[in-house]
């Protein structure tokens, strides 16, 4: 049970269940002097603040069932489950059940209070007729010997129409059902009248009407109050426990030259081998599957030089919502001194981006090693460490002409030939959606498209810089309205808030620009059938 887990909560709950004790009791003390008040008329103004009373016990247990209701949407936004989902959907039920009975209390009050007068002018508190006797039982169908149709009647059908619902939503819980404190009186066996609305409602008077049916409202709360404790235990949550031990080897380099000293940490690591859901590992940004707790990475090397591999955990703690990375870097060489030049890319280098350039100086100084370009002006390159360049260049290459990059020092030599391309078209995106089903309030709530280089090795961004808007109804003709840039014009941004089921949305002729682009290249289109 969550509420077990987290000590600062359950206080609460236990601090909250004494003040409702307290307020049950109260609750009861009250009745009795309503009741009492029934026999004898006089001093009946003191009544008015047992009823200001009683709407502040109200608050507190409106407050109580708010933050249990925090509880469990929290626990299922962290803890996806149908479990979870089916827990925050029956305490959602119950809040509209409460609102709905609550409302229909309130409206009783409210039409005994205009029957007696309305605001008294001598006591904007009070109503006209407070100490009448009669106003509440007429009003409430004493003398009405079906007892259907009157507001007596349906206040018993609305309560064992909200007990019996409690009920389903706690799955009968045994428990729940002995506590639920909502439910209809009993009539005293020595009452000749057996009529429930007719010995509740009888010689009333007005003023202590209120605080009689306040004690139905709280009734309710507090019912709902038992429901949702149920639920909180309902709600399941996702614990890591480290049942698994490996031997790790971290060697201090990755590399090691003849000569040199082979330096690594041993240690034993602890892990888990079920990982929450949540729970991701990535090896340079891409995410890998995650099997009995264990990632495995493995890559053919086809870059020459120091590499770097980047290994990253993230997980959330689902329960407060903070978000963890853990990171760590492996360096290690690849060489071959007959190779010298490598890049991410086999032999193709991309205009309008900086191409990342390696070379593998295994055995030789890096300060030595020489780096030049050839077969096409304006291109450039630059040094960014000891074996990491960055190189320009501006135009593609015709068939059967190459790029040259040499690199060259201590004897060896490595002359590499490229091909130059533009960089690929982007895909169009709705945030991240392509063409498809979607839904109206999910297609309302963008405001813009995307242009994405979908799986390209380099992080790139291109910009969509137009396209059509098309809104093909059902049984109306089509709108079509022309965007410049990727964000919504507000002709746009009307046309998809009409989105309604059976609808279709075309983004056509998209024109987007990417890195290196001197005019505006056409893109994939889009379909969405509004579902």
């Amino acid at each position: 049970m969550i509420l077990k887990e987290n000590s600062i909560i359950s206080k609460l709950i236990n601090l909250y269940k004494k003040e409702q004790a307290f307020i049950y009791c109260i609750g009861f003390l009250f009745l009795a002097i309503i009741l009492r008040f029934k026999s004898y008329g006089d001093r009946l103004d003191s009544i008015y603040a047992i009823q200001n009373s009683f709407k502040n016990s109200l608050q507190i247990i409106d407050l109580y069932n708010y933050d249990i209701k925090k509880v469990i949407d929290k626990v299922a936004d962290g803890y996806k489950s149908i479990n979870n989902e089916s827990c925050r959907l029956r305490a959602t039920k119950l809040e509209y059940l409460e609102k709905d009975f609550n409302e229909f209390i309130w409206n009783i009050q409210k039409n005994i209070f205009d029957a007696a007068g309305g605001v008294s002018d001598v006591d904007r508190t009070k109503s006209v007729n407070d100490h009448d006797k009669y106003i509440v039982g007429k009003l409430m169908g004493i003398n009405n010997p079906n007892n259907t149709g009157t507001k007596g009647f349906e206040l018993e059908q609305r309560i064992k129409e909200f007990r019996a619902k409690l009920i389903e939503l706690s799955d009968n819980d045994s428990i729940v059902i002995k506590g639920v404190p909502l439910n209809i009186d009993q009539i005293p066996s020595n009452e000749n009248n057996k009529d429930r609305v007719y010995n509740k409602f009888r010689n009333i008077p007005v003023v202590a009407a209120f605080p009689l049916l306040s004690k139905v409202a709280m009734d309710a709360k507090l019912s709902v109050s038992l429901v949702m404790e149920y639920l909180t235990g309902k709600v399941k949550t996702n614990k890591i426990v480290f049942d698994k031990y490996a031997v790790c080897i971290a060697p201090r380099s990755g590399s090691v030259i003849k000569g040199e000293k082979f330096e690594a940490d041993i240690y034993i690591a602890s892990y888990t081998s079920k990982p929450p859901e949540n729970t991701s590992f990535s090896i340079n940004n891409v995410s890998l599957p995650i099997i009995n707790g264990v990632t495995k990475y493995s890559k053919i090397m086809e870059m020459s030089g120091i590499n770097t591999v980047k290994a990253q955990a993230n997980f959330k703690n689902n329960f407060t919502g903070e978000e963890k990375t853990v990171s760590t870097n492996f360096d290690f060489e690849v060489g071959n001194n007959a190779n010298l030049v490598s890049t991410d890319q086999k032999d193709i280098l991309y205009i309008g981006i900086d191409n990342p350039i390696f070379i593998s100086p295994i055995g030789i100084d890096p300060n030595k090693v020489k780096l030049n370009i050839s077969g096409q002006k304006g291109a450039s390159f630059k040094k960014i460490d000891f074996n990491h360049y960055k190189v320009k260049v501006i135009e593609e290459t015709k068939e059967g002409e190459y790029f040259y990059i040499t690199a060259s020092g201590k004897g060896y030599s490595d002359k590499k030939a490229f091909i130059i391309k533009h960089l690929p078209d982007p895909q169009t995106r709705l945030g991240k959606l392509k063409s498809g089903q979607v839904r109206g309030k999910d297609f309302k709530s963008y405001t813009h498209i995307n242009a994405i280089l979908q799986d390209f090795e380099y992080d790139v961004k291109c910009k969509v810089t137009g396209f059509n808007m098309i809104r093909i109804p059902q049984e109306k003709q089509l709108v079509k309205l022309t965007n410049e840039g990727s964000v919504y014009n507000s002709g746009c941004k009307d046309l998809a808030k009409q989105a309604i089921p059976g609808d279709v949305y075309c983004f056509e002729k998209v024109k987007a620009r990417c890195p290196g682009d001197q005019t505006d290249r056409n893109i994939s289109p889009m379909v969405f059938n509004i579902k």
